[in-house]
């Protein structure tokens, strides 16, 4: 998969699908360019699992980033990922990678083959609660997303209760 701004593909997914069990863990690549739109850095679309008691991990391989993690409540994590470091996304979080330095970020990943997702669950609430975006000295900052929509309480205990 590619996904295009404009002209430009910001960024790629190859992955390989061994099977649909959670048993079975899909592997693969993702490779993101360096840039912005405006001052906020380049990410992927982000998702939770169809499944969101699933895990995810990532390996940095390439370049500088960032997982933006958001809980269905809200709450905000945020970890640096260079190359050979490790990043594990636990079950019911919201994710995306976001490319913060000057050359391409590449990450490897790996989750249960059912696991599934769910990129609305962004779209939903007009985006993730904070925007990750350039501080003007060389370094990133986190801003509150002002279109953001807080969850509701009953689409929570859904989400949540899926596991259950």
């Amino acid at each position: 998969m590619a996904v295009e701004s404009g002209a430009c593909v910001v960024y790629e997914v190859t992955d390989y699908h061994p099977g649909n069990r959670c048993q079975d863990l899909i592997f693969g690549v993702t490779r993101m360019v360096p840039g912005k739109v405006g001052r906020e850095f380049f990410m992927t679309r982000g998702h939770i699992h169809g499944i969101a008691d699933r895990p995810e991990v990532y390996i940095g391989k390439k370049g500088r980033g960032l997982m933006l993690m958001e809980s269905p409540a809200g709450e905000t994590r945020v970890i640096e990922i260079g190359p050979d470091d490790i990043c594990y996304v636990p079950p019911f979080w919201i994710h995306r990678s976001v490319n913060i330095g000057n050359e391409d970020f590449v990450m490897l990943f790996c989750y249960p083959a059912d696991s599934g997702q769910d990129y609305g669950i962004i779209a939903r609430s007009n985006g993730m609660k904070h925007r990750v975006m350039d501080d003007g000295k060389g370094c990133w900052a986190l801003e509150e997303n002002p279109a953001y929509q807080t969850r509701n309480r009953d689409d929570i205990k859904k989400l949540l209760g899926e596991a259950g």
